[in-house]
Protein backbone atom coordinates (compact mmCIF):
# COMPACT_ATOMS: atom_id res chain seq x y z
CA UNK A 1 0.00 0.00 0.00
CA UNK A 2 1.27 3.45 -0.85
CA UNK A 3 0.94 6.20 1.73
CA UNK A 4 1.23 9.95 1.17
CA UNK A 5 2.84 12.07 3.88
CA UNK A 6 2.56 15.84 3.65
CA UNK A 7 4.45 18.21 5.93
CA UNK A 8 5.28 21.86 6.34
CA UNK A 9 8.00 21.24 8.94
CA UNK A 10 11.59 21.41 7.71
CA UNK A 11 12.87 18.87 10.28
CA UNK A 12 10.33 16.22 9.23
CA UNK A 13 11.03 16.82 5.54
CA UNK A 14 14.77 16.43 6.18
CA UNK A 15 14.20 13.10 7.94
CA UNK A 16 12.15 11.79 5.02
CA UNK A 17 14.74 13.02 2.53
CA UNK A 18 17.42 10.93 4.25
CA UNK A 19 15.39 7.71 4.18
CA UNK A 20 15.46 5.48 1.12
CA UNK A 21 11.82 4.43 1.48
CA UNK A 22 10.43 7.95 0.98
CA UNK A 23 10.24 9.65 -2.40
CA UNK A 24 9.55 13.36 -2.91
CA UNK A 25 6.54 13.83 -5.19
CA UNK A 26 5.56 17.45 -4.61
CA UNK A 27 6.96 20.67 -3.24
CA UNK A 28 5.39 24.03 -2.44
CA UNK A 29 6.53 26.95 -4.58
CA UNK A 30 5.77 29.91 -2.33
CA UNK A 31 5.45 28.06 0.97
CA UNK A 32 7.09 25.39 3.08
CA UNK A 33 5.33 22.25 1.87
CA UNK A 34 6.72 18.83 0.96
CA UNK A 35 4.77 15.78 -0.18
CA UNK A 36 6.39 12.36 0.04
CA UNK A 37 5.12 8.89 -0.75
CA UNK A 38 6.26 5.62 0.77
CA UNK A 39 5.17 2.01 0.47
CA UNK A 40 4.32 0.05 3.60
CA UNK A 41 2.83 -3.43 3.78
CA UNK A 42 0.64 -2.65 6.78
CA UNK A 43 -1.01 0.56 7.98
CA UNK A 44 0.43 -0.06 11.46
CA UNK A 45 3.96 0.25 10.03
CA UNK A 46 3.03 3.53 8.33
CA UNK A 47 1.64 4.92 11.58
CA UNK A 48 4.80 3.82 13.40
CA UNK A 49 6.96 5.61 10.84
CA UNK A 50 4.83 8.74 11.27
CA UNK A 51 5.42 8.63 15.04
CA UNK A 52 9.18 8.27 14.51
CA UNK A 53 9.28 11.10 11.99
CA UNK A 54 7.27 13.61 13.98
CA UNK A 55 7.85 12.53 17.58
CA UNK A 56 4.15 13.08 18.29
CA UNK A 57 1.11 10.93 18.95
CA UNK A 58 -0.81 9.94 15.80
CA UNK A 59 -4.50 10.79 15.65
CA UNK A 60 -7.18 9.66 13.18
CA UNK A 61 -9.69 11.81 11.33
CA UNK A 62 -12.43 9.27 10.68
CA UNK A 63 -14.45 11.56 8.40
CA UNK A 64 -11.65 11.54 5.81
CA UNK A 65 -9.96 8.26 6.87
CA UNK A 66 -6.70 10.14 7.42
CA UNK A 67 -4.01 10.00 10.11
CA UNK A 68 -2.16 13.08 11.33
CA UNK A 69 0.35 14.10 13.98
Amino acid sequence: MIFRIQTDEVAVADKMRRRKRFRLTGEGLNCKLWIYIAEFYRPQKARGALVQLTGRKVKKDSSEDMYYA
